[in-house]
């Protein structure tokens, strides 16, 4: 992430917004268990019920994957990378 925000503060050209988003859709749902998995710790995760619309949100990255990251780092590793790293800092 770190490589694509400074290929940004140094392009010439104004590029418009782009989504920082991967290629496959998650659910927060399903993000918290990814981290909970990797941290070993036990958690329990309270929710409460929505009876609203929900609505499924997929970006585009077309424009992140040819200017700013070309290559693409699974969502497990990178998770696993971050909290190796956060928890080196605690």
């Amino acid at each position: 992430m770190v490589t694509a925000i400074w290929k940004v503060v140094n392009q010439d050209e104004n590029l418009g917004p782009i989504n920082v988003v991967g290629d496959e859709p998650i659910s927060i749902r399903e993000l918290i268990d990814k981290v909970i998995a990797i941290s070993g710790k036990r958690v329990v995760v309270t929710s409460r019920e929505f009876d609203g619309i929900k609505i499924n949100f997929i970006f585009d990255n077309a424009k992140l994957r040819k200017h700013l990251l070309p290559t693409y780092t699974d969502l497990n590793i990178g998770l696993k990378a971050e909290y190796d790293y956060m928890a080196q800092l605690a």
